[in-house]
């Protein structure tokens, strides 16, 4: 089992409950890490959700609320690792200086999932 299979059998559980949650928070644990343990690649761990975070939103019909730390050196997002997007990039982490960037992260997740940025 992993975590795509136990939050949909939550859902499953919920509802045959009459349990109205109405979206799903996740923390730190899904996304890929880099340097540091900051965020590499904000994008799903196959081992976590197998299928991606929209499997699991147009499974579970959940807005999902995404919690992500700080940018890590080595994210694939920078121009300095080949990315796309201005960073300014420091040993210790990163830091995105690019409006596009935000408008790609924001846009592409609330398309794909529902997303709805805890911060």
């Amino acid at each position: 089992t992993n975590y795509e299979d136990t939050l949909i059998n939550v859902k499953k559980a919920a509802d045959a409950n009459s349990i109205p949650f109405r979206y799903l928070q996740i923390d730190s644990w899904w996304y890929f890490k880099g340097q540091g343990n900051g965020v590499k690649n904000w994008t799903a761990m196959p081992d976590v959700f197998p299928h991606g975070i929209q499997y699991l939103h147009n499974t579970t019909g959940w807005p999902i609320f995404a919690h992500n730390r700080f940018w890590a050196a080595d994210t694939d997002y920078a121009k300095q690792n080949g990315g796309k997007y201005d960073f300014i990039v420091e040993r210790g982490g990163s830091l995105p200086v690019s409006e596009d960037f935000w408008n790609f992260l924001i846009s592409s997740s609330q398309h794909d999932w529902g997303d709805r940025k805890s911060g």
